[in-house]
């Protein structure tokens, strides 16, 4: 039997524009996903292996941000709209 897999779905957006944020890197594990301008800061992170796993967002322009995640094999894990503060000094 495989190694159950598990899906990992959100949005990442500037905190203060909420506008989506285009080629955010988020991974978990070695699994890598990219934001794209067309998804609205959307991503899914296939076959991620079930259990806790630290999801890792960064972003050129932005601070990185990490938490938690619990993926099971049944039902996407969805960490929602996540906003990244510019780390530009204003």
């Amino acid at each position: 039997m495989g190694l159950e897999t598990g899906t990992v779905t959100g949005r990442v957006v500037d905190t203060d524009s909420l506008q989506p944020i285009a080629g955010a890197t988020i991974t978990v594990g070695n699994i890598v996903a990219v934001t794209a301008a067309i998804d609205k800061g959307g991503f899914v992170l296939r076959n991620v292996p079930v259990g806790t796993r630290t999801l890792t967002i960064a972003a050129a322009g932005w601070k990185g941000y990490s938490t938690k995640v619990t993926v099971t094999p049944d039902q996407p894990a969805d960490v929602g709209t996540i906003g990244l503060p510019s780390s530009l000094n204003r």
